[in-house]
């Protein structure tokens, strides 16, 4: 189960099923986690079910323009 929008990364289980919050791709992050933006990777293997596993976190770079 994949879920937004808090701006961190979160991953439990909801009714025996892997669950992941991710919304760390824009606005400013919580604080104190040491979660910064990133994109959650995921892998979808047809040959068990389609189910999800997660591939891990890629970092984002933040740019500013001014």
């Amino acid at each position: 189960t994949l879920y937004g929008h808090i701006h961190t990364l979160v991953s439990y289980e909801n009714g025996g099923i892997p669950a992941y919050i991710s919304g760390g791709g824009g606005a400013e992050p919580l604080r104190g986690d040491g979660i910064d933006r990133h994109f959650l990777v995921i892998e979808l293997d047809p040959a068990t079910g389609g189910g999800v596993a997660p591939g891990g976190l890629v970092g984002v770079d933040v740019h500013h323009i001014e």
